[in-house]
């Protein structure tokens, strides 16, 4: 049985480092969990880029547009301790960077530091109306998710292979038409 440090406040989605607790970790300052959590293939990876503003590219198999994101990884990230991953997604005509400016995710007292984030960026696409917008494909039906699954998919297998990651804390939010497509995260990857 671990012990809770000084200090053990809530941590991110309102755990309290349960993993640490319960697997004979220690849950220190902050509710920093240090025991093994539900590890990624990406634990023990090293030579992993950190830093808050990264742009990055994706090939998603099948697709021909190399898709891209923001990427937030804190500068002090361990390659042995598992962090929530947590994506952000814009809003129509919405890009991942403002979309991590403006959602603010990442402050000393909402998570900075504690979490890795992405905030992936939609395509053009032709809208009901008629009018050309960038915005998320929603699934059109059970056996076609669409392009953006694949997307979300890629990019969940991408990160979880590079960062340690605890596959037990992956989190997604969302405004207006990324609200949506969050919505339709939960529905499908809810588990």
């Amino acid at each position: 049985g671990g012990a809770t440090g000084s200090g053990g406040a809530t941590g991110m989605a309102g755990t309290s480092g349960a993993a640490g607790t319960a697997d004979g970790g220690t849950t220190g300052a902050g509710g920093t969990t240090t025991g093994p959590g539900t590890p990624s293939a990406g634990c023990g990876v090293t030579g992993s880029s950190t830093g808050t503003t990264q742009d990055m590219m994706l090939t998603v198999s099948g697709q021909t547009t190399v898709r891209t994101y923001r990427l937030s990884v804190p500068i002090g990230y361990s390659p042995t301790m598992p962090l929530p991953f947590i994506f952000g997604f814009h809003g129509v005509g919405g890009t991942g960077i403002g979309t991590q400016s403006s959602f603010n995710l990442e402050s000393a007292s909402t998570g900075g530091g504690k979490a890795i984030f992405a905030y992936p960026d939609a395509l053009t696409k032709v809208e009901p109306d008629g009018t050309s917008a960038i915005d998320w494909v929603t699934p059109l039906g059970a056996s076609n998710k669409g392009i953006d699954f694949a997307f979300f998919e890629a990019l969940v297998q991408e990160l979880e292979s590079k960062y340690c990651v605890d596959t037990s804390r992956v989190f997604a939010t969302g405004i207006s038409a990324g609200g949506i497509f969050t919505n339709f995260v939960g529905c499908w990857y809810g588990n």
